[in-house]
């Protein structure tokens, strides 16, 4: 069993011993009567009678595990899925878009910010069997790692220092290199794309080349599902020498699909 709010627990778990305060706080004491009446005096004995006693230590059990299911309902706890008999590990690749689209920020936040944090909750859901990979997808796509890990914060780590994208994102040739990464994997592999979709890069994708059987999930990294879609398809400098300082003339050739 695992639990969505695991960081709550120790801020939740005193509320486990309340009942055991309130039994120390409403615990009876023989009352001192000089001149008692029997009434009184069968009152105090049936009050420490070896009943009550035990029905008192019953209310305070119901009372804990009351509060300790309250407890477990604030962690949210969630069953993993067991794995069949002879299934083997779960081997996942990761496509994250390095366009320059990705930079476009909608809201205060770009593309390829909301790309990483999806990138994150999915590593973050692996079991600690599951394997993986993480491919950033620009004019040259370039992988994490040389064969399937579990290093997650590796893989992060790759995708923050990667340069500020100034190019296409190849997704054509990202495809192949799935297929190169995953030809020793006895089953296929799950692949996840986390992209703006845009035409540019995404027009003459070929998914042949990925194993036969291989999942594919493709997650959206804008904010706006009706986001327009234009993409810089040249950039060209102009004539003259490049000055440090100087004008430079930058011919933009900008395609509205």
């Amino acid at each position: 069993m695992q639990f969505l709010n695991a960081s709550m627990l120790w801020a939740l778990l005193p509320l486990a011993g309340i009942p055991a305060l309130i039994h120390w706080l409403s615990h009876r004491y023989p009352k001192k009567f000089p001149f008692s009446s029997i009434a009184e005096i069968r009152r105090t004995v049936a009050g420490r009678s070896r009943v009550f006693r035990w029905r008192h230590l019953l209310m305070l059990l119901l009372r804990t595990c009351a509060l300790l299911a309250l407890v477990m309902a604030f962690l949210k706890p969630v069953i993993a899925p067991r794995k069949a008999a002879g299934e083997t590990k779960r081997s996942v690749i990761l496509l994250a878009d390095h366009s320059l689209s990705m930079s476009c920020a909608e809201n205060g936040t770009s593309a390829l910010s909301r790309a990483r944090v999806e990138v994150k909750r999915l590593l973050d859901s692996f079991d600690a069997d599951d394997r993986f990979n993480l491919i950033r997808v620009d004019q040259t796509p370039a992988a994490a790692f040389t064969s399937f890990a579990t290093n997650s914060t590796a893989a992060l780590k790759f995708l923050d220092e990667s340069p500020p994208p100034q190019t296409h994102a190849d997704f054509h040739s990202a495809n192949q290199l799935v297929a190169e990464l995953s030809k020793d994997l006895k089953s296929a592999p799950d692949v996840y794309y986390f992209s703006d979709f845009q035409r540019r890069d995404w027009a003459d994708v070929n998914f042949d080349s990925l194993p036969a059987g291989s999942r594919l999930f493709f997650v959206s990294a804008t904010d706006d599902p009706q986001r327009s879609n234009r993409a810089i398809v040249s950039l060209d400098l102009g004539q003259g020498a490049v000055i440090a300082g100087g004008d430079v003339e930058v011919k933009a050739r900008v395609a509205n699909h």
